[in-house]
């Protein structure tokens, strides 16, 4: 199995977050104007769609500036410290129980991203997650377990790029 290019994986993370903020503008014109639009306006207490639309548009601008705040971050990202453990900003190799393969990149944002590159699939983790909470600390041959929905999954690490 090849192994993914650590500056292409952030180009990908990078160019994926510019589209899901493209995507995520025009939806929030749309939900604006459907908010807005004068035949959107309600005829009776029980006709909430201008009232939905601007939730939807309201968490949309939530979703905008959390997007924001990792193309930010990536786009200046830093090399991971000198450490000899896992630390943000690695890429990271991982064999699970199965001996498939994981490639996660630990970064403090932009959890959920997931970009193939080099015919490798890359998810972005944080800390946040139980998958970036383990890693943290660990080096090279550990092996850590990660308990989700009433299931234990084990995990070694095999190897990961600064």
């Amino acid at each position: 199995m090849p192994t993914p290019n650590k500056k292409k994986v952030i180009a990908a993370i990078i160019q994926h977050i510019q589209s899901a903020m493209a995507v995520i503008n025009a939806a929030i014109g749309d939900a604006h104007t459907a908010a807005t639009h004068e035949e959107t306006q309600a005829k009776s207490k029980y006709d909430t769609f201008a009232l939905e639309s601007s939730y939807l548009a309201n968490g949309q601008t939530k979703r905008l500036a959390e997007l924001d705040e990792a193309l930010k971050y990536f786009k200046n990202i830093l090399p991971p410290s000198s450490s000899q453990t896992i630390t943000h900003n690695h890429l990271i190799k991982l064999s699970k129980e199965d001996d498939s393969l994981l490639y996660v990149f630990l970064a403090p944002c932009g959890g959920g991203i997931r970009v193939k590159v080099d015919g490798c699939a890359v998810s972005v983790v944080t800390p946040d997650s139980p998958i970036g909470e383990s890693l943290l600390g660990t080096r090279i041959g550990d092996v850590f377990e990660i308990k989700t929905k009433g299931q234990t999954a084990e995990y070694e690490v095999l190897k990961y790029w600064d």
